[in-house]
């Protein structure tokens, strides 16, 4: 058994009676939650099983256009996986909320999942092929709260609100970091029924938000999984203790959750995060240093105002129409105004000399302990 598509050909055939709730499952709602149950699940008291969604889904959903995207492409084959197997076909879905508007720079997506003994799992949407969810993102970078994170909040309020038991919470990606946002930040009265909160490669918060009581309160039951090569789960700042987890891919691949290793019902855990991971991460943070918030802000708004000029608003749409989106953001660069041509400018020169003062410094340190390991030898 090593991915979590094995997981499921190996021990979904055991109910959540013969065995609990477990970090895999965790991550199966968290990948499900990518699906687009939109017409499908709906409100609190209309519940379907997680077959007969999926039955649906593959009935009325059109997904041509995921398969040029890495990691969205392989949902649906999992998705009809999940839904065959004893473990998660019967399961209750309600509350299927989705937004995206380019306008107010949000993607968000939740699904609510309830188990045999009662209890529930809020699955929130990561990232998908959406510019504007990948805006959504950069613009962490800068901001204490985003839309999506304040929609997260929301939403654990009204549907804890609705209905009765425990509660976990996760995501993968940004759905992770939507998790434990909405777990510190929804209303007191509630915050006791949420038992864990799954952060897989979730990036961290602005600093107002790790400095807050709320997050220093909750971070206990935060559990958080990095692969070993993870770009996006180091990106900005998280107090919350963390497991490696082995990946059978190179760099940022790693991020897709299909290639995680697992071992029986956990993952398959590594010892440290690998030094490529460690030195992106010190150029990223040491990049973000020296900009201000306003300079963050217009680096995005420049360059997704590129990204916007090609007519292009996924992800998949950019791999298909590789020489014409290329060709239009040339031209929309070229079309910018000059202070704004010349801040982007600015900002990617900064992160092109951060980036190889720490290549540099990650060298210097190499040779040095190549040195310390021989002279030791030596001296043996």
């Amino acid at each position: 058994m090593n991915n979590i598509s094995e997981y499921i050909k190996w021990r979904g055939d055991l109910t959540f009676a013969q065995d609990p709730l477990n970090e895999i499952d965790g991550l199966v709602f968290s990948i499900i939650a990518y699906s687009d149950f939109k017409y499908i699940v709906s409100g609190v008291n209309d519940t379907i099983t997680l077959r007969e969604a999926a039955d649906r889904f593959f009935d009325e959903k059109d997904i041509s256009h995921l398969k040029e995207v890495p990691f969205l492409k392989d949902i649906p084959e999992f998705l009809y996986l999940v839904s065959r197997c004893n473990r998660f076909k019967d399961l209750l879905l309600s509350n299927y909320v989705e937004e995206t508007d380019m306008e107010e720079t949000v993607q968000f997506c939740a699904v609510t999942f309830t188990l045999p003994d009662g209890s529930h799992f809020i699955a929130f949407r990561g990232t998908d092929d959406s510019l504007v969810g990948w805006k959504e993102d950069l613009n962490m970078s800068f901001l204490e709260e985003v839309p999506a994170q304040a929609e997260g909040v929301v939403y654990t309020d009204e549907i804890m609100e609705q209905l009765r038991g425990d509660f976990v919470v996760g995501g993968h990606s940004k759905g992770g970091n939507i998790a434990v946002y909405s777990a510190i930040r929804c209303n007191e009265t509630i915050k006791d029924r949420i038992k864990k909160i799954y952060n897989y490669d979730g990036p961290g918060f602005h600093e107002t938000v790790i400095q807050s009581s709320e997050y220093k309160k909750a971070v206990e039951k935060v559990l958080t999984y990095l692969p070993e090569s993870s770009i996006v789960g180091l990106m900005l700042e998280q107090k919350a203790k963390y497991k490696v987890v082995k990946s059978s891919g190179l760099a940022l691949m790693q991020h897709d959750p299909f290639i995680w290793k697992v071992e029986g019902k956990t993952f398959l855990y590594g010892k440290e995060l690998s030094k490529k991971s460690k030195d992106i991460n010190d150029t990223i943070k040491a990049w973000l240093k020296h900009l201000n918030q306003e300079e963050r802000a217009g680096f995005v708004d420049a360059l997704f105002s590129i990204l916007e000029e090609t007519g292009v608003s996924t992800i998949g749409e950019m791999n298909k129409e590789k020489f014409s989106v290329a060709f239009g953001m040339i031209k929309a660069y070229t079309n910018l105004e000059s202070n704004a041509k010349e801040h982007l400018k600015t900002v990617m020169d900064i992160l092109i000399e951060e980036s190889q003062r720490t290549f540099k410094n990650s060298i210097g340190a190499d040779i040095q302990s190549f040195f310390r390991k021989d002279k030791n030898k030596n001296k043996k």
